[in-house]
């Protein structure tokens, strides 16, 4: 199974429930999870970001791992909740 590769992403005020699999996905152009809601824990883990990330207002009940994840552009977390 090859990892997913998405171009303009955009996940703006979407709600995952559970767990949130995003672990080696390739984000070729601008990643939008503005307002997004996790309930569950949410993997990022080795994704690679060739433009903006926006994580502006985020929800993350469980945890966040972006453990090896490549960003190339700005990276934007700003107002996220941690709950």
């Amino acid at each position: 199974m090859t990892d997913p590769h998405f171009g303009m992403a955009r996940f703006d005020g979407a709600q995952f429930a559970g767990m949130a699999r995003f672990g080696g996905a390739r984000f070729s152009g601008i990643a939008r999870f503005g307002g997004a809601q996790f309930s569950g824990d949410a993997y990022f883990s080795e994704a690679q970001f060739a433009g903006i990330a926006g994580f502006g207002g985020t929800q993350f009940s469980g945890d966040a791992y972006f453990g090896e994840a490549q960003f190339s552009s700005d990276a934007r977390f700003t107002g996220h909740g941690l709950q």
